[in-house]
């Protein structure tokens, strides 16, 4: 029953939302990793 609010509630921010933190963060992850990359350092 929780894990239904969860989603429910997941399901509304990212409706209410254009783009949900979890997924930003992902993003300014893989920025900083291709950056890195391309710097030589990893």
């Amino acid at each position: 029953m929780l894990s239904g609010l969860l989603a429910q509630v997941t399901r509304a921010q990212r409706q209410h939302v254009p783009e949900a933190p979890s997924m930003e963060e992902a993003d300014w992850e893989a920025s900083r990793v291709a950056w890195r990359a391309r710097r030589g350092e990893g």
